[in-house]
């Protein structure tokens, strides 16, 4: 009932992933690593996807599994130690640091909201 009610696109507190991070390129590898681990930790249901692919493939396949929030890191992430946060169904990117991403995903995870 549930898989039909929602299509697929559950809400985060119910989705089997909740966020998926990609790395631009294979140097923002290790720094993915690093996030995953920061996500886990946080108890969120996260996964790397480090595939050699384009970074729109990988994005659209996140898209089509409809993963509520997407984290992209390239160099410039890497630098400021920031994510970039994009939600289901937006194309807008919002830099964010990792905290306040868990903090707010937490807080969204709490309230039962969906995105």
């Amino acid at each position: 009932i549930l898989i039909e009610n929602y299509a697929g696109a559950f809400p985060v507190w119910l989705a089997p992933v909740q966020t998926v991070i990609i790395p631009i390129t294979n140097q923002q590898l290790k720094y993915g690593q690093k996030i995953l681990a920061k996500l886990e930790a946080a108890g969120l249901r996260a996964k790397l996807d480090g595939r050699n692919e384009t970074t729109s493939a990988k994005i659209r396949e996140a898209e089509i599994q409809k993963i509520p929030y997407i984290l992209v890191i390239g160099a410039r992430e890497v630098k400021a130690g920031t994510v970039s946060v994009r939600r289901r169904g937006e194309k807008k990117l919002q830099a964010m640091n990792l905290k306040k991403f868990i903090e707010y995903i937490k807080g969204t995870i709490a309230k039962k909201e969906q995105i």
